[in-house]
């Protein structure tokens, strides 16, 4: 039986699922066109356990927090130093790291995302 009142629920929607930004075009493509299915389907599997609220996906990492956003940089991400050590590797990043976070919680239907810290609301309201 519950301890009573005075508890702490955690929601199921309860993840710790970061990615790294120098990799993003990894996980989802370089663009809307070419979003990788595996992932989609590993991300939709986490959102059918959820009880119908979005998964919370964090793009960061190290990464993250030496880059810039470039809007209207042709690649997602650039790569802005060949001698940058493998645990922290800067870029610049394009708007098209918010098409694809769009486009990825349109399929899914719902994906909160925090980047770095900050959280940034894309996509279908969680109703």
């Amino acid at each position: 039986s519950p301890p009573g009142d005075n508890i702490t629920v955690v929601q199921p929607n309860f993840y710790g699922v970061s990615l790294e930004l120098s990799f993003i075009n990894y996980y989802f493509g370089n663009d809307t066109s070419s979003m990788p299915q595996p992932v989609l389907n590993y991300i939709q599997a986490l959102h059918d356990r959820t009880a119908g609220l979005p998964v919370r996906l964090r793009i960061g990492g190290n990464s993250m927090d030496s880059s810039t956003y470039i809007p209207d940089q042709q690649q997602i991400i650039n790569f802005t130093n060949p001698n940058a050590s493998i645990d922290d590797q800067p870029v610049n990043y394009s708007s098209m790291l918010f098409k694809l976070m769009k486009a990825t919680s349109d399929n899914i239907g719902g994906v909160q995302w925090l980047i770095g810290a900050f959280t940034v609301p894309l996509g279908p309201d969680p109703a």
